[in-house]
């Protein structure tokens, strides 16, 4: 089982994959919405993604986003988490656009990491392996 750890350091948030033993009711992802929701004073989830934009992203990407983002993505397409920020798909800012800008000003990051979301609409922060 997979599981999201948070991880908040200077208003950036990293959201971190590991693996736990055992199965629960409640899937990982279940419970970082639910732990979203449980302070709306905080955290502002917008409406799911679609199958249909997540196959527009990945189809301009070129590659697949991991099952668990997936999954993530249907749920909330962009969560606002007081200071910092998870971002949608598209949009400005967004995972696919972020990642772009950054890129494009010569940022020295492999391919394989994109930009996730940071601190509300002012620098990146959260990173995607």
């Amino acid at each position: 089982m997979t599981a999201f750890s948070i991880n908040y350091h200077d208003n950036m948030v990293y959201l971190e994959r590991s693996a736990l033993a055992g199965t629960k009711a409640m899937t990982a992802i279940d419970r970082l919405i639910a732990s979203w929701r449980a302070s709306p004073d905080l955290h502002s989830l917008a409406e799911g993604a679609t199958e249909a934009e997540l196959d527009d992203f990945e189809a301009r990407v070129g590659w697949k986003l991991p099952t668990e983002w997936r999954e993530l993505y249907i749920r909330a397409n962009g969560v606002g988490l007081g200071p910092t920020e998870f971002y949608p798909l598209f949009g400005a800012p967004s995972l696919f656009r972020g990642s772009q800008y950054w890129r494009a000003r010569d940022w020295a990051a492999p391919d394989e990491l994109w930009i996730a979301g940071g601190p509300t609409r002012r620098c990146p922060g959260a990173l995607m392996p």
